[in-house]
């Protein structure tokens, strides 16, 4: 399953996006899925390289790249760090 989400950063910002994922109406229960795997890259997104992908669990570091805070609802946060979005 892919799904483009655009979010927009300044440069040598930190941010932090909560997210929720979604199939209709209805949240996706995230506790069937290993991870969420967040790729970033620069347009045109279909066939442009990942410049770094994030990969985010129940158990990852919320500082560093992000945590599923309710996998029941589909919920979860990435973070984007001052170096990740430095470019």
């Amino acid at each position: 399953m892919a799904t483009d989400l655009t979010i927009c950063v300044k440069q040598g910002e930190d941010v932090l996006r909560r997210v929720q994922l979604k199939t209709g109406d209805i949240p996706l229960d995230l506790s069937t899925y290993e991870n969420v795997t967040v790729q970033v890259k620069k347009a045109p997104l279909v066939t442009a390289t990942p410049m770094f992908e994030k990969v985010i669990t129940t158990v990852s570091e919320d500082t560093k790249d992000g945590v599923i805070t309710s996998p029941s609802n589909g919920e979860f946060v990435i973070r984007f760090t001052k170096e990740d979005t430095s470019y």
